[in-house]
């Protein structure tokens, strides 16, 4: 992967200077220029209390801390206050997590139960080499289909409950269709994720589960030496990630490029694998986002990926979703819409549509109570439901 120039017209796109300091901000690991860009950008009159928030919504407060504290002479002293009292809650949340990431490994492994740390602790040990230099606000763990009952008996009893209460029906077609279950504890709601896939099923992104544990890598988090998905599955999990919920955080798009910068990655198995997962232009946006954020450059195999002017037409769009910030709303048709016109091939565009209409889930079992006999009917009470969103949004 090739570093790009690190031209003004091509890295600050934005109308708040607040964001492109962020934007800066992560370009200081690819160009010595970027120094020098954001040490001009704090001097010329940000606006703090935006810029805080700004890098609390885009996952940046570490890397914002980190650059200040160079210079703090350049922050008023109640934004220093306050950027260094968010940074110790983040800090805490981290070591908390790092520590009960442990606990609840030991605790799966000693049942038996095969579990491969996602996102959380892992990946911040392993592009920053600190567990508390990048934000996250839960635990996501892999584990397969056939272990989820287990796991969750195991969790039970270290005093985590399950966030959703299912009959013997809705759990296999929750399992099926689903791919994750959310757990609370004493210490607040949807602190762990078990998940027995990379996405929801409608998204008609494949991932091959078995094989995602087979390749899978040890990393050593503290004491902890645990497994996580190998670093070429791990970006194509991190793109789809990203595309799942609208690259509306700028750290996303960091964590990506910083894989691609300090792991030497198989670049022809990443091109085959997103062929085979149909999610090409996925990938592509996310570079072609990072290039002009960044200025990192792009791969050299998309120079086969004969998809310029599509990407770049959804790469200017997101860019300014990115920019208005805030949540996007991701039930709208919009979203879905938007969904859609990632996908390259038109079979997985059709794939996603029929997934997205017949497959029903939590939210259709319990908007209406079906006798047990009358379950394939939820199918139905999913068109209706999505008809009158339509009708709704119309």
């Amino acid at each position: 992967m090739q570093a790009g120039p690190l031209e003004a017209d091509r890295v600050r796109f934005s109308a708040h200077p607040e964001f492109d300091l962020l934007a800066a901000l992560c370009t200081t690991a690819w160009s010595s220029q970027a120094g020098g860009r954001s040490e001009r950008l704090f001097q010329s009159g940000v606006n703090w209390e935006k810029l805080l928030g700004m890098a609390e919504l885009h996952g940046l407060t570490p890397l914002l801390l980190e650059h200040v504290e160079v210079s703090p002479e350049h922050v008023p002293a109640k934004n220093l206050d306050a950027l260094r009292s968010t940074y110790r809650q983040n800090a805490y949340r981290a070591l908390w997590f790092a520590h009960e990431l442990g606990r609840i490994l030991e605790s799966l492994y000693s049942a038996g139960i095969e579990a491969l740390a996602h996102k959380g602790p892992a990946l911040s040990v392993k592009l920053y080499g600190d567990v508390t230099r990048r934000q996250f606000h839960d635990l996501d763990l892999l584990i397969g289909a056939s272990d989820v009952s287990r796991a969750t008996s195991v969790l039970d009893g270290m005093g985590y409950e399950c966030g959703v209460d299912l009959d013997p029906l809705e759990e296999k077609a929750h399992l099926e269709s689903g791919y994750e279950r959310v757990f609370h504890s004493s210490h607040g709601k949807n602190l762990l994720e078990l998940q027995w896939r990379i996405l929801p099923h409608f998204y008609a992104i494949d991932f091959d589960m078995k094989q995602l544990f087979a390749r899978s890598q040890e990393i050593k988090i503290g004491s902890q030496v645990c497994k996580m998905i190998s670093d070429e599955d791990l970006l194509l999990a991190l793109c789809v990630h990203a595309a799942k919920h609208v690259w509306t955080q700028m750290s996303w798009l960091r964590d990506i490029t910083q894989l691609a910068k300090i792991r030497d990655l198989d670049w022809g198995f990443i091109e085959r694998e997103a062929e085979r997962l149909g999610i090409r232009r996925i990938v592509a946006v996310n570079f072609w986002l990072a290039d002009r954020l960044f200025g990192c450059g792009l791969p050299a195999c998309f120079e086969r990926w004969r998809d310029g002017e599509a990407t770049f037409a959804l790469t200017t769009e997101i860019s300014e979703i990115m920019q208005a910030g805030g949540p996007y709303q991701t039930e709208s048709f919009a979203y879905f819409h938007l969904m859609m016109r990632l996908r390259e091939r038109r079979r997985d565009r059709a794939r996603l549509l029929w997934r997205l209409a017949s497959t029903p889930g939590i939210g259709e079992w319990k908007s209406v109570r079906l006798p047990s006999r009358l379950f394939p009917m939820y199918s139905l009470v999913r068109v209706g439901r999505l008809a009158r969103r339509l009708a709704f949004e119309l």
